[in-house]
């Protein structure tokens, strides 16, 4: 079970518990906290791939859906946001399971098993954007239910 919640909204996924499960949700963050982060959290191949958030807001959007996979990854891991995460480097998250990159993902996380997912505008709102990582031998699907 993975629980987050941003600016008003909660969610909460749930898993087999043969599977490890992470979540985040956040808000469409601003152009100069978005910025800051990238900087932080994301590769310098990542940062060119989703562009300047302060050019454009698909940038912005871009740039925090990223954030978002990345946190889900990491609650999924168990391991939190103090792990770097710009050595994390996720390649193409709609595959199944997802292309990425983690040399100092934790031993006992079958990197080559994480699969995401991004959560439905339509289920989370305009405002925000959030991602679920799940981990496990099985393939997975969202459920929604209000």
């Amino acid at each position: 079970m993975s629980l987050s919640h941003s600016a008003g909204l909660a969610v909460l996924a749930i898993a087999p518990s043969s599977a490890k499960i992470g979540l985040d949700v956040e808000t469409v963050d601003s152009f100069d906290r978005i910025n800051r982060i990238a900087s932080l959290a994301f590769s310098p191949r990542e940062r060119r791939e989703d562009g300047d958030a302060a050019d454009s807001v698909a940038a912005r959007l871009a740039q925090t859906r990223r954030w978002c996979r990345k946190e889900a990854i990491l609650k999924a891991a168990r391991v939190g946001v103090a792990t770097p995460m710009r050595g994390l480097e996720i390649f193409d998250a709609q595959s199944r399971p997802a292309r990425l990159s983690w040399p100092a993902a934790p031993a006992e996380l079958p990197v080559a098993r994480i699969q995401l997912f991004d959560l439905e505008p339509d289920f989370v709102g305009k405002d925000h954007i959030g991602a679920v990582a799940c981990v496990g031998t099985d393939s997975y699907e969202l459920e929604y239910v209000d």
